[in-house]
């Protein structure tokens, strides 16, 4: 009866993802809900809850505020600064797998915390079609350098630096 304290604790809840969460309470006499309140979740961070923690004035994932041709997904799962210009984040190089064929090795930095994001690389020789190599490139490994993460993608196939033009891309989706 007349519960009017500006907190609400939860004692016996279980938040197992960060996001953006909002409360609804109903009695007899109606219904409210909150507005709402970003949770964190040790070693997680969802989309919403980073843009909503940065205070992005453009938090769509497909904007790039900074103009540096990575959208905000991408710099999301990349761990970069979407408000701050970044150099091209993807180092390309074409080295052996331990074998005699050469391949395609595409480095990016990786954020282990983004949750609800995916992270690849493309390959295509015609920037027009992108589809032109559909899973040109694969997962090869995750390394640190003590700083940060990098996640690394390779060739499915062999290919040497004086192949075909080879135009690579990286995407973040969800």
């Amino acid at each position: 009866s007349g519960a009017t304290d500006a907190q609400l604790v939860f004692t016996a809840s279980e938040v197992t993802l960060s996001g953006v969460y909002r409360v609804t309470v109903s009695n007899a006499t109606g219904t409210a809900t909150s507005d709402g309140a970003i949770v964190s979740v040790a070693g997680h961070t969802s989309y919403a809850a980073w843009a909503l923690g940065l205070g992005l004035l453009s938090p769509e994932p497909l904007a790039d505020p900074d103009s540096d041709g990575l959208n905000n997904l991408l710099e999301f799962a990349l761990g970069l600064d979407p408000e701050q210009p970044d150099a091209q984040p993807l180092t390309l190089r074409f080295t052996t797998d331990g074998g005699a064929d050469i391949y395609a090795f595409a480095d990016l930095p990786y954020n282990p915390a983004a949750i609800g994001v995916s992270l690849d690389v493309q390959m295509t020789n015609a920037l027009t079609n992108w589809d032109a190599l559909p899973g040109s490139m694969i997962f090869h490994a995750d390394t640190t350098d003590g700083a940060r993460v990098w996640r690394t993608f390779r060739s499915v196939q062999p290919c040497g630096p004086n192949d075909l033009p080879r135009f690579f891309r990286a995407r973040a989706s969800r």
